[in-house]
């Protein structure tokens, strides 16, 4: 029996017969698909991002790159509020820097061509320092940029690297996922770079624990300056006592470094009771800001600081106000064993100046407190 072919069956068949037809098919549905997903992905990661006054991160990443002036500051003000969401953004500018083969074109280029490269060229460069005060002015809420900021000591720019650890100490304990980092610049880096690891694993704090074996070290080897790690060491939690012989010696040897060798001293608390005969030949200096920061040491290192009562007595009456301050704060601070200094402080608290007034006064309170049981 004979069958007609239907138009149905004749599609089929000729379906059948052309495979290619059948995978530009496949093709064309898996093309819809994935445009449909990237639309709604977009649409999606759009009501996401952050907006400030009703315009989006994007927006205002946009006018930050721009060369002009009123535009970026607003932008700067945008990005600042948005806070962390902004971070690694501005981080990623961080590292830009003008292009060589830009500046050999722009000078071989016609002049309106050569006009659009240099724009380009002061917006890359422009870019980078406004990215840096931008992160400067966001402290811990950087934290989102630290991963960025780590990739940037590792570079060859020395002007990106220090700015990134500058920002990496404004974040401060949050930026503890960069100590290690910190730790091997204090190692290895050039002295600016050991200077500045430095101070910014002090401003981590507590959580810059495991660098301490190397602020050490490089202390005592002379190769960061020690005016520099004595208070980052202070900061991570440590008394580093071992470094009183090399403050002592400085006192003692270099006067230019006296005001920051007394005030290392003072960083030490009683701990630097050795270095008491030391920073009371320290206070005949002629420097009245080095006597400044003899008395505030010898304040610090407290009752341990006795022997230096009859001193601070004279230094007391010195010329300069913040010298004698100084004195009497150094004289409440050794407590009761400084009674006899009482009758000087007694006159101090006559003085023409304020705050010598109020210091004399507390001075005298705290010697003559009674002692706690």
């Amino acid at each position: 029996m004979d069958h007609k072919p239907t138009p149905l069956s004749l599609s089929l068949t000729h379906r059948r017969s052309t495979p290619t037809a059948r995978a530009n098919l496949r093709l064309l549905v898996a093309l819809a698909v994935a445009a449909s997903l990237t639309l709604i992905f977009l649409i999606a990661n759009a009501r996401r991002e952050p907006t400030y006054q009703g315009r989006t991160l994007s927006s205002w990443l946009r006018e930050f790159d721009t060369v002009r002036t009123r535009e970026y500051k607003k932008a700067e003000e945008a990005l600042v509020n948005l806070g962390p969401a902004a971070a690694p953004h501005l981080a990623r500018r961080l590292g830009r820097k003008s292009s060589k083969l830009a500046e050999r074109l722009e000078s071989k280029l016609p002049s309106s061509l050569a006009k659009r490269v240099m724009e380009w060229r002061m917006n890359r460069e422009f870019s980078s320092g406004r990215a840096y005060w931008a992160l400067t002015r966001l402290g811990p809420n950087a934290r989102p940029a630290v991963p960025q900021l780590m990739r940037l000591l590792r570079g060859s720019d020395q002007k990106a690297r220090s700015r990134a650890v500058e920002i990496l100490g404004g974040i401060g304990p949050a930026a503890e996922p960069a100590v290690p980092a910190l730790t091997e610049l204090l190692e290895s880096g050039t002295p600016t770079d050991r200077d500045e690891a430095a101070i910014a694993l002090g401003a981590i704090g507590r959580k810059a624990e495991p660098a301490f074996p190397m602020l050490l070290t490089t202390t005592l080897a002379r190769r960061v300056s020690w005016s520099v790690t004595v208070p980052a060491l202070v900061k991570i939690g440590h008394q580093p006592i071992e470094v009183l012989p090399l403050l002592t010696r400085e006192l003692q040897t270099n006067r230019s470094s006296r005001i920051d060798a007394a005030r290392c001293l003072g960083l030490l608390g009683p701990a630097a009771a050795p270095a008491v005969p030391t920073l009371i030949d320290a206070l005949k200096d002629d420097l009245p800001q080095a006597r400044a920061s003899v008395c505030s040491a010898l304040g610090r290192i407290g009752p341990n600081a006795v022997p230096a009562v009859p001193t601070l007595v004279i230094a007391v009456d010195d010329e300069w106000w913040y010298v004698r301050r100084n004195a009497a704060t150094a004289l409440g601070r050794i407590g009761p064993a400084a009674r006899s200094a009482v009758m000087a402080l007694a006159v101090a608290q006559r003085d023409k100046n304020e705050e010598v007034r109020n210091a004399a006064s507390q001075a005298i309170r705290l010697i003559q407190a009674e002692p706690t049981p």
